[in-house]
């Protein structure tokens, strides 16, 4: 028995499953939908699933036909010829044959070539759309009317809608067009009015808007469209603006009801803390307030942990620029969090905290030390940062958080002490490990000396240094930012005996040896190297290893 047709993505699926009448046929398509689209999320395993029987492909290759995507750019010539190539053999071969994919993103600024509109227009008409138009220059009349007929002709298709840059000067024409099946909105860097006008009668007029990202100077658009309580299905909200003022916060404090956000995160730029910045901070906590039962995510730099109300869903959180201890982050406060973000270092962190709230739910944890602040008191007193204030703030998070199993330390200032051996004495357990900043490993000791006793006792230094790192036994991944400067000793006699070890991520520096990496970390799954070798020679050798890859 044919399933009736219909979309098979998350939101239609069932709708298309409960019309299907329950014969055998019919309750093996809807088990295999089940597990396929609510269970499986390995893409690999799905296309093998397919092997099993008729049925099982028929039910997989339209989930992965909802999931799969092809993105088409305007000004590739030469490949939007081939796909068109490519798709009129399609054609030629079985006419009948559905698309692969039921989704193309566009990236385009002119709509002005030929290939690329009668790709749009006739080959691709089944398709939904995501849009990204990028125009910083002015807009010609005729370049306008392009926009303006895409838009018209496709409105009903789009699903995701992105400009970038606009500074250019668009007509009120705009504000007329619907996008009722909009799903997401992004606008960055604009102060032209008609498109404020058109992005705000965009999301006010579509019927299933889940995602808003704005970046601009004018925090009351959406101060505005949260007030106007028209953005029922709304789920995550994105902001970068200036300070709300008073008066734009009282448009707010109107709304009678807010969308049931799960995600929120709002950026103020250039922000103090002053009188504004406390003002501004309680009316944040009020719009926390009236969405705590919903929200899930929560990135702010204007707000104070105090300030915040119980959050019974919360599952990670992002602040900064606020004064805060550990125990704030209480479970009797936010039973559900589970990560961490703190991007500013604070004084306060420096002081012991006794009578933890412990919160074993929390299991990773993201920390920045360093800051302006923390340069003007700390530069005449790293020694102390090193030996006493980062040990106990190390110490106050492993009394509030005693199950962390994965932590990221950013922005390390440079001093003497054992930094690993502080981080494995208050963390044996972790699985994995982030660390960017001016941290020392020791020197590699001279192998050739003739000295046998220098050179002992200078290996027996080094081993004792290093003892703490080779004792995460439970580590499976580490990540080294830009600031750490790796060396072939601690590839040779650290990083190969941590027993566990699975992912690395590291920076390449002249210093160090491809001949170490294929000899020393061969059981190590998957090797990141940032910033590719210099040497031709290092390279060729790194690139014959199977678990070895070179971010771009």
């Amino acid at each position: 028995m044919e399933i009736p047709e219909g979309s098979f993505d998350n939101n239609g699926a069932q709708t298309a499953l409960d019309s299907v009448e329950m014969t055998p046929c019919g309750q093996l398509h809807s088990l295999a939908h089940q597990i396929f689209l609510e269970s499986l999320r390995n893409f690999k395993l799905i296309k093998v699933c397919r092997l099993v029987c008729r049925s099982w492909n028929t039910t997989v290759s339209k989930v992965m036909q909802g999931r799969a995507s092809v993105t088409i750019i305007e000004d590739s010539v030469n490949r939007l010829k081939a796909f068109k190539k490519l798709i009129l053999k399609r054609e030629e071969l079985n006419p009948l044959w559905p698309l692969p994919f039921k989704h193309i993103n566009i990236i385009a600024s002119n709509f002005a070539d030929d290939c690329f509109n009668e790709l749009i227009n006739d080959y691709l008409s089944d398709t939904t759309i995501t849009l990204t138009c990028s125009l910083v220059s002015k807009v010609r009349k005729n370049q306008f009317k392009a926009i303006y007929d895409f838009l018209v002709a496709h409105a009903s298709r789009m699903v995701e809608l992105n400009i970038e840059k606009a500074v250019c000067e668009w007509t009120s024409d705009l504000a007329q067009i619907n996008m009722p099946g909009l799903k997401r909105v992004s606008l960055e860097s604009t102060s032209d009015e008609s498109v404020l006008r058109f992005i705000q009668s965009v999301i006010l007029t579509s019927k299933s808007l889940e995602v808003i990202e704005l970046v601009g100077d004018e925090p009351v658009i959406p101060i505005r469209m949260l007030a106007e309580n028209k953005l029922e299905t709304l789920r995550i909200l994105n902001v970068s603006s200036d300070m709300p003022t008073a008066d734009e916060w009282s448009i707010l404090g109107r709304a009678s009801k807010l969308p049931p956000l799960k995600e929120l995160r709002w950026h103020i730029w250039e922000c103090d803390i002053n009188e504004n910045f406390e003002k501004s901070a309680k009316h944040f906590a009020m719009l926390i307030q009236a969405v705590s039962e919903s929200i899930e995510i929560l990135n702010l730099n204007v707000i104070r942990v105090g300030l915040l109300p119980v959050l019974p869903k919360l599952r990670e959180i992002t602040l900064s620029c606020c004064e805060c201890t550990m125990k704030e982050f209480c479970r009797s406060k936010f039973p559900s969090l589970e990560r961490i973000t703190l991007l500013k270092w604070l004084s306060s962190w420096r002081d012991p905290e006794e009578d933890f709230d412990t919160h074993p739910g929390v299991t990773s944890i993201t920390v920045s030390l360093m800051n302006y602040d923390f340069c003007c008191w700390a530069m005449d007193d790293v020694q102390n940062f090193a030996d006493e204030y980062l040990p106990q703030f190390l110490r106050n998070l492993r009394g509030q958080f005693p199950q962390i199993v994965e932590l990221s330390i950013l922005d390390v200032p440079r001093y003497k002490s054992n930094f690993f051996r502080d981080v494995h004495q208050f963390f044996p357990e972790l699985k994995r490990l982030e660390v960017n900043g001016s941290t020392d490993f020791p020197s590699t000791y001279d192998e050739e000396s003739d000295e046998s006793s220098e050179k002992e006792k200078e290996k027996s230094s080094n081993t004792e240094h290093f003892s703490s790192f080779l004792d995460f036994r439970a580590l499976e991944s580490i990540s080294l930012g830009d600031k750490v400067e790796l060396t072939n000793h601690v590839i040779r006699n650290c990083l190969a005996m941590i027993p566990k070890l699975k992912f690395m991520e590291f920076y390449w520096n002249d210093c160090l040896s491809a001949q170490e990496v294929w000899d020393f970390l061969v059981d190590v799954n998957h090797i990141v190297i940032k910033s590719p070798p210099g040497s031709r020679k290092d390279y060729t050798l790194l690139k014959k290893l199977p678990n070895v890859y070179f971010a771009q």
